[in-house]
């Protein structure tokens, strides 16, 4: 069965169906999940602060009628994370690729759906990850 699933979850997760080229990530991929559904479960904090907007379409970004980028951040990084793990450091999250400290999903469906590409949603979740990028007036 997982055979079946393999190109399809492939192409979610790294854009590509092509399976084989990403076999060695599926175990992470697992643990990361299984990780993910305990601190559900168990972490009455993390539960609140996870937010998956199930009716809104796939972002790269947060919404900025809502939030901004802080100044000192815009004026040392401009818009981008520039290579900050911050949140992906406080959920010990294992899709990041230690040789390029970067995200092995960045721009994927995954990515885009989940808390990723939509993160933060509000402050709360700004001060959960302890992000220094985004700034929320409300």
């Amino acid at each position: 069965m997982s055979y079946l699933l393999a190109p399809f979850t492939s192409l979610l997760f790294f854009d590509d169906p092509r399976f084989w080229r990403h076999w060695h990530k599926f175990h992470k991929l697992t643990l990361r999940s299984m990780h993910h559904t305990l601190a559900l479960l168990r972490q009455s904090e993390y539960s609140q602060v996870f937010h998956v907007p199930w009716l809104k379409a796939p972002r790269m970004s947060p919404d900025r009628t809502r939030l901004r980028v802080r100044p000192e951040w815009l004026r040392l990084h401009g818009e981008h994370c520039d290579g900050c793990t911050t949140c992906c450091e406080r959920i010990d999250c294992t899709l990041i690729d230690p040789d390029v400290k970067g995200c092995m999903v960045y721009g994927s469906f995954f990515w885009k759906y989940f808390t990723c590409g939509p993160f933060p949603e509000n402050r709360r979740q700004i001060d959960y990850y302890g992000c220094e990028k985004w700034q929320s007036d409300v």
